[in-house]
């Protein structure tokens, strides 16, 4: 349940506009070589995005798993990775070890922070700062210190990321606490790097493979695991989304018959749903809409 500050910054993400801060980490990439460079470390098509597109992306191991989970704005002369995760320095680390001869500059941009500003007014809020409306997965370099995106982080919003002394352009819009946020995030089924989403996962068990995958893009490091999987037709796990009347925890075990079949990531509550809702990583085939699992002594609905 929420308080009653909780609930109107709720009610602002529904019925209005709100920001929230983002625990951002962003990466700047310049250099003549930075996409080619990085299209051979993501699971999405980076070479041939657009000039002022975004896409998300995961990062993988040798071993086809997980090691980062981004989104690649591609402004006019740099690329940005963005991490909700707040994981600048591990994702330059990680890829450092591959940089040779590519003409390639990596930064952690430490001086940017990151607004997420989401609502059916959001929109309307920013068209003083926009040319023209964003488009899903547009971008805009207001200056070289203010890009804003239109990305879902918790749903489809506008994630701006400033400089301080950018920040005063900025609309006055009403503030979020992370409860407010991380409740529309749930009810739009979005898992979040570190929350949901770790080095134990496949890029498929995240059900994000519209999102994130490219499976024409040719090689990269990982791919050999995405194709096989591809090829197999599914994974044994997967995150799904499910709501309890009573009160869940993160990391409460799931059963069916008694038998574990998964475990909660995240959790809120959803005032307008009036119940708790939560992300889960669950086994197949328990995954389906309407499955009954129990938790404890309670019974939970896959949604």
């Amino acid at each position: 349940m929420f308080d009653t500050p909780t609930l109107q910054q709720y009610r602002s993400f529904k019925d209005n506009v709100a920001a929230a801060t983002i625990n951002s980490g962003l990466i700047k990439l310049i250099g003549s070589d930075r996409k080619s460079f990085l299209h051979n470390f993501c699971t999405n098509e980076i070479k041939a995005m657009p000039e002022n597109s975004v896409c998300e992306a995961f990062i993988l191991d040798e071993k086809g798993k997980i090691r980062f989970h981004v989104h690649v704005i591609n402004g006019t002369e740099t690329l940005w990775l963005h991490s909700v995760a707040n994981e600048a320095s591990a994702i330059i680390e990680h890829l450092d070890k591959y940089l040779l001869r590519d003409d390639v500059q990596m930064a952690a941009a430490a001086n940017f922070e990151g607004l997420f500003i989401a609502g059916p007014k959001s929109a309307e809020t920013l068209s003083g700062l926009l040319a023209n409306p964003l488009p899903k997965n547009g971008m805009a370099e207001i200056s070289p210190d203010f890009l804003v995106a239109h990305v879902d982080l918790a749903g489809m919003g506008y994630l701006c990321l400033t400089t301080n002394d950018a920040k005063q352009q900025i609309p006055d819009i009403a503030v979020a606490g992370s409860d407010a946020l991380h409740s529309i995030r749930i009810e739009n089924a979005t898992p979040w790097m570190g929350i949901d989403i770790d080095s134990s996962n496949l890029p498929q068990e995240i059900l994000r493979d519209d999102q994130c995958i490219s499976f024409t893009k040719g090689c990269y490091l990982g791919q050999e695991t995405v194709a096989r999987i591809d090829a197999i037709g599914r994974v044994n796990r997967v995150i799904v989304k499910i709501q309890s009347i009573k009160p869940i925890q993160v990391d409460d075990q799931l059963h069916y018959d008694e038998k574990p079949v998964g475990k909660v990531l995240s959790v809120s509550w959803s005032p307008d749903q009036n119940c708790f809702l939560a992300l889960a990583m669950v086994r197949r085939p328990h995954e389906k809409s309407s499955t009954q699992l129990t938790c404890g002594d309670d019974t939970v609905s896959v949604v």
